[in-house]
């Protein structure tokens, strides 16, 4: 897949089937981070739960209304390969960005659609004055931790649990 064969787009409504597509082939354990438990789509132990792409479902309408540009999708030939979904927050300080759920088809990696998809965040980021934005990711998951040093992120904690 050439670097060109893809386009970039806001999220509609009515990509949220093909959303939870994606979302379904790339919800494995090496995506799994500490919001996903705490949010219930996995279990303490990190594996995936079926109801994962149900709860992103009832959460995606409500980011799209908050921030458009933050719910962004990347097509090639008619079919979605790939979404962003950010949003803006503030906990008392400077609004920042917060990029929830990043998805990209095993076969259209390291052809340019993540970092496409990240710079359209950004992009929508800047046009609110947001000034960072942070995400967070399995240890397990090196090949999109190359891409977000890539794209500028820069590790700045590191998040343990421990089971009782």
């Amino acid at each position: 897949m050439p670097d060109a064969a893809f386009t970039i787009r806001p999220a509609t409504p009515a990509d949220l089937p093909a959303i939870l597509e994606v979302f379904a082939v790339c919800f494995t354990g090496e995506y799994v981070s500490h919001s996903e438990i705490w949010e219930g789509r996995a279990d303490a132990a990190g594996a995936p739960r079926a109801t994962a792409p149900a709860l992103l479902a009832a959460e995606l309408p409500q980011m799209m209304e908050d921030f458009g540009d933050g719910v962004q999708v990347a097509e090639s030939a008619g079919r979605l390969i790939g979404f962003v979904a950010a949003k803006i927050d503030n906990l008392g300080a400077d609004d920042f960005g917060v990029v929830n759920d990043f998805c990209v088809l095993p076969e259209a990696r390291r052809h340019g659609v993540g970092a496409a998809l990240l710079e359209a965040v950004f992009a929508g980021l800047r046009s609110r004055s947001v000034k960072a934005v942070f995400l967070e990711s399995n240890l397990r998951n090196t090949n999109a931790h190359r891409l977000f040093h890539e794209a500028g992120f820069q590790p700045i904690s590191q998040v343990f649990m421990k089971r009782l």
